[in-house]
């Protein structure tokens, strides 16, 4: 039940002002690109209000890396656990029982990455779910 209405906020959490911008402002679709609805704001409201749109911004990226970052860290963890991977990425901190070595080893991808042009990202990173798709479903 609780999932549901995640659900639904996050829902109106995107409409709600999508629909106000698209009715308070109007541009021509060109100019929806990156930081648009900052851009917005500050056309229906004030400075103020892109100032704190673009902290949200930064602040979910942030929160959306860590997610991501945890998730992968962990996977790493459980496949050493399974025996797929050596056991040194099953290693823990001694401070926070974290798996350390896959925290280290995702943020050195990141970092990696974060030199590639974006398109060459988005290609990589579709290429690599669709063989993993494939592996998934050639156990089946």
């Amino acid at each position: 039940m609780a999932l549901f209405f995640a659900v639904i906020l996050i829902c109106l959490g995107y409409l709600i002002p999508l629909v106000a911008v698209i009715g308070a402002v109007v541009a021509d679709q060109s100019k929806w690109e990156a930081s648009f609805m900052a851009d917005a704001t500050r056309i229906v409201s004030s400075s103020w209000l892109k100032f704190w749109i673009k902290i949200g911004t930064v602040l979910s990226r942030i929160g959306l890396f860590e997610a991501q970052l945890s998730s992968a860290a962990y996977w790493l963890l459980g496949m050493a656990d399974l025996g797929l991977l050596p056991k040194f990425f099953a290693w823990r901190s001694k401070w926070f029982n974290t798996p350390w070595v896959g925290i280290l080893l995702s943020t050195l991808i990141a970092i990696g990455v974060s030199y590639m042009i974006y398109t060459n990202i988005v290609a990589s990173a579709n290429s690599l779910y669709s063989l993993g798709m494939q592996l998934e479903f050639s156990f089946l």
